[in-house]
């Protein structure tokens, strides 16, 4: 009796079966396939980004005097000249019309430049001498003395930005202030100085090398029987 109702080995090798075959979760070999297809870089979807690079066309290029230039630097390069023409042309153009209002006043083009620049001087001197409370006349009058200064401190400062060294003016030789009370050009004046002292450096010099030449030249000029004669001379003081 029990025989009869205990399954058969066929019977739950086909229930086996069916339940495989229904069971919806993948097994560990299907996983070990998907992870051998990562490894081996078979993702279509996202290739190698050096892939894509290799992909992409070159930019386009042309060839100018039979140098090659790309595309974008070629309309760079017309968009700065194009800039370049244009300002020659508004400069040409202001140049025209500055010729015309000098031809119509009867000057020349410098002539027109000169008055402008005095009419904007006169209109500054008013401005100044305004804000300062001065008649304009006065405050011109300032200004030439000024200008007039500076025109006779112009060479000391000259010298003092080229030799830093005579802001002390303790190291201003003597010989060269007299020079330039002589009327003198202040950098000519030390300038020339410079030049004495290294002269007279130079001088010593050749002197000392001379010196040296000749007493060197003495001694190699002795043969060995003047050699002998020289120290039998000397050694004679000694004997009795």
């Amino acid at each position: 009796m029990d025989d009869a109702f205990s399954p058969s080995d066929s019977t739950l090798s086909d229930t086996a079966q069916f339940q495989e075959a229904s069971d919806p979760t993948p097994s560990a070999f299907d996983d070990t396939d998907q992870d051998f297809d990562h490894q081996n870089g078979e993702d279509w979807e996202n290739p190698p980004e050096d892939e894509i690079d290799s992909l992409e066309p070159d930019p386009p290029s042309v060839e100018i005097n039979g140098q090659v230039m790309s595309v974008e630097d070629l309309n760079r390069s017309l968009s700065f000249a194009q800039q370049a023409a244009s300002e020659v042309l508004q400069l040409r153009q202001e140049t025209a019309l500055l010729d015309q209002y000098a031809q119509l006043s009867g000057m020349s083009r410098q002539q027109l430049l000169s008055a402008l620049n005095s009419d904007l001087q006169n209109a500054y001197i008013q401005q100044e001498a305004l804000r300062q409370g001065l008649e304009p006349e006065a405050f011109r009058q300032h200004l030439q003395i000024q200008h007039q200064k500076n025109l006779r401190l112009a060479p000391y400062r000259e010298l003092l930005d080229r030799f830093p060294q005579l802001h002390d003016p303790a190291n201003l030789p003597q010989e060269v202030a007299a020079r330039i009370q002589q009327g003198i050009h202040p950098v000519v004046a030390y300038q020339d100085y410079i030049l004495s002292q290294q002269q007279a450096s130079q001088q010593i010099l050749s002197q000392q090398q001379a010196l040296r030449d000749k007493c060197t030249g003495s001694a190699s000029g002795l043969g060995n029987g003047e050699m002998d004669s020289a120290l039998s001379a000397f050694l004679s003081v000694f004997n009795d």
